[in-house]
């Protein structure tokens, strides 16, 4: 099995490739314009893209996000449809905060 990583910027992402599964973990609530993004992110996959980002924590709780608080409403305006799953997670290592956690069925997986 092949990994190929990527880390880029979404100007610099080519949609032209795509990938079976795309993750975005704990990158979202630092992005300005989130919608675009997560579209990128969409546009990037064949099969999955997973995605985390911290559940509902209050404006302000850290001074890089510039998305807080993020809900399943806010997730549903960026990737414009409902994930295939999603769940709410805590762990202890996070002191209790809250994840959550969501996967988006891309191509023939949709629906």
């Amino acid at each position: 099995m092949i990994i190929d990583y990527r880390c880029t910027t979404v100007e610099e992402m080519d949609v032209r490739e795509r990938f079976d599964v795309v993750l975005c973990l704990q990158v979202l609530e630092h992005i300005p314009d989130a919608r675009t993004f997560a579209q990128r992110l969409l546009a990037s996959a064949r099969r999955h893209v997973i995605v985390s980002v911290p559940y509902k924590w209050p404006e302000g709780k850290c001074h890089w996000h510039v998305q807080d608080p993020v809900d399943e409403a806010k997730m549903l305006t960026w990737f414009g449809r409902e994930p295939s799953y999603s769940r709410v997670v805590r762990n202890h290592r996070w002191h209790g905060k809250a994840r959550l956690v969501s996967r988006y069925a891309v191509a023939a997986e949709a629906g």
